[in-house]
């Protein structure tokens, strides 16, 4: 996959658990990366959610501000994370395309680092990096879908605020390309 991006700081990592041997799900593997300013994505519904979220700038959107309904032809591929604190996390949302790329419903799941399952405690730490650096952050990478070839994807993690500037939420996006 070809990466088109303009004015964006992009760094890369890959983690234990990040890597298919060590997941329960339907990752292959996984690049994070750290997003600033303009970024094209492949995925039309990844796009969308960063377009909406950076919109916002200078200033972070509010939770209050995400409205599912005005959402709705992407709420598929949408999945909302509550913070919890202490790097902690509830899955809220998991779209039905979300649940049959990633081969599970994450829905109700709690997340930490100390979670048992090393691929979700890294989850958590990732998502503690937007909450300190309240920058959003995306991931590619391969997904293995029951019955279907190898897929690339792309997701894109945007966090949300409350009225004081707290993080409270994380809303992000999948696609394939």
């Amino acid at each position: 996959m070809q990466e088109k991006k303009v004015n964006s700081a992009v760094s890369k990592d890959i983690q234990a658990g990040d890597i298919a041997a060590d997941r329960s799900d339907n990752f292959d593997y996984i690049v994070r990366h750290f997003l600033q300013g303009p970024h094209f994505f492949q995925s039309s519904v990844v796009q969308y959610l960063y377009d909406w979220w950076q919109g916002y700038e200078p200033s972070l959107p509010q939770r209050k501000q995400f409205d599912l309904v005005e959402h709705a032809a992407i709420a598929p591929n949408l999945f909302l994370i509550k913070v919890l604190g202490d790097g902690r996390f509830e899955y809220r949302i998991n779209g039905e395309e979300v649940v049959s790329l990633v081969g599970v419903s994450l829905k109700g799941e709690m997340i930490s680092p100390d979670h048992h399952d090393i691929a979700m405690a890294n989850l958590a730490r990732y998502y503690q990096e937007i909450v300190e650096k309240k920058q959003a952050r995306a991931c590619t990478g391969n997904l293995r879908p029951a019955h279907m070839d190898v897929l690339e994807f792309e997701t894109v993690d945007c966090p949300l605020v409350d009225k004081n500037g707290n993080i409270t939420h994380i809303v992000g996006a999948i696609g394939t390309n």
